[in-house]
């Protein structure tokens, strides 16, 4: 009898199993559509491969170039769920086409579809003749010099520099679809008549100088403001130059977008830019900063160990933090202040209690997705529909948490 009941269960285990691999096995492939992405269309190509009973694995690439790998792949029945850059996605398969959503923490859901393509799992995409990359571009790290000029000595004290008692810092999570923080933006910038001008250092990866322009005009719709004008380079002797700035001397608002912070830092710290920048906010303009553009107005900034492989999430662990890194500054309008975005979607609250815990007396500013912080004088609030995490003291002191409405003095320390 027990022999029977064996076989039996070894049968249905064996069912259940080949059902499984069936049910990851119908994903694989190359799927392509196009993703709407707020400030512009995407090309999305994913590349799924079966990864044990339900796993699905592979990678995702936006514009022909890698965005990341798959992360917590699984496929149920006709459904998909997978994570790339701590962003979520589901979809749902009917045949040879996909219907899939982005998921933004905090923020609005993207729809999106896919279709496969014949094109087998080993395939990347490629971009055709007429499209070729330009050539790679050539960053221009600061010298030593300018990093030890904007290093600010730890204190139990944070501070904020005068310029904010006219103008005001928008520091935005990150994150796509934030209509209520661009609008906010606009507002303080003077409304439909403000005069913008964009930074999308951060952002671009290519020296096609059409590319900057596509970008305007996709922010100019989507802000409702005409006048915009864009400040992009990597050379810091054209960053410093003074018929470069000279835009930002009229300007009423600032919108510098995410990516890479250090590319923001090579080309603009200790620059007439950086200057012009906090003149704007002397005079009581607005610079909306999101995630890098963000990060680089506290005095600390977190660089991470690189390693070959694995995925930007993964790479931004708190075992890979270096601590007290010469080149770990900012432009340090937020003195003894360090601002990280992505906080909850990257999962990047340990790493800033660690960098806060190593270097004495520092305020730590977790700032999650479709979340912003109003900064004017020393009095931050916070808007949007994530939270913001102060993080202050040793390991064992559990951070602030602060929700849409709340205000927290910077200099103090405290609920105002």
């Amino acid at each position: 009898m027990r022999s029977r009941l064996a076989v039996l269960m070894t049968g249905i285990w064996l069912v259940l199993a080949a059902s499984a691999r069936g049910q990851s096995a119908m994903f694989a492939g190359v799927w392509q559509g196009v993703l709407p992405m707020g400030r512009g269309d995407q090309a999305v190509t994913l590349v799924l491969r079966p990864r044990g009973p339900s796993g699905i694995e592979g990678m995702m690439y936006l514009d022909g170039e890698q965005f990341g790998s798959l992360e917590e792949g699984r496929a149920r029945s006709d459904s998909l769920a997978w994570r790339v850059l701590g962003f979520d996605f589901t979809a749902a398969r009917s045949g040879d086409r996909l219907s899939a959503d982005l998921h933004v923490h905090h923020g609005a859901v993207h729809h999106f579809e896919l279709e496969r393509s014949p094109h087998d799992t080993t395939w990347a995409p490629t971009l055709p003749p007429s499209a070729s990359p330009a050539a790679p571009l050539v960053r221009e790290e600061p010298p030593d010099s300018v990093y030890r000029a904007h290093a600010v000595p730890t204190s139990t004290v944070s501070s904020v520099d005068s310029c904010l008692r006219r103008g005001t810092l928008l520091l935005v999570g990150g994150g796509a679809g934030q209509p209520d923080l661009d609008r906010r933006f606009v507002e303080l910038a003077g409304g439909p008549a403000a005069r913008i001008v964009l930074i999308p250092t951060a952002t671009l990866a290519t020296s096609d100088s059409a590319e900057p322009r596509r970008f305007s005009a996709s922010v100019s719709r989507i802000l409702g403001v005409k006048s915009i004008t864009v400040l992009h380079t990597t050379s810091r002797r054209e960053a410093d130059s003074e018929a470069f700035a000279r835009p930002l001397r009229e300007a009423t608002g600032v919108l510098i977008t995410g990516g890479e912070a250090s590319w923001l830092l090579d080309s603009y710290l200790g620059t007439r830019t950086e200057r012009e920048l906090i003149a704007l906010l002397s005079r009581g303009g607005v610079i909306s900063g999101t995630s890098a553009g963000a990060i680089i107005w506290g005095s600390t900034t977190m660089i991470f160990q690189a390693h070959s492989g694995g995925s930007q999430s993964e790479q931004m662990r708190e075992e890979n933090l270096l601590i007290g890194h010469p080149h770990g500054v900012g432009f340090a309008v937020l003195r003894n202040i360090a601002v990280q975005a992505h906080l909850s979607e990257f999962r990047l609250e340990h790493a800033l209690r660690k960098l806060v815990n190593g270097t004495p007396g520092l305020l730590g500013l977790g700032i999650d997705e479709a979340t912003a912080l109003e900064v004017h004088g020393d009095v931050a609030r916070v808007l949007g529909r994530g939270t913001v995490r102060m993080v202050s003291g040793s390991l064992e002191t559990e951070p602030l948490v602060l929700r849409e409405g709340d205000r927290y003095d910077l200099v103090k320390r405290a609920r105002p």
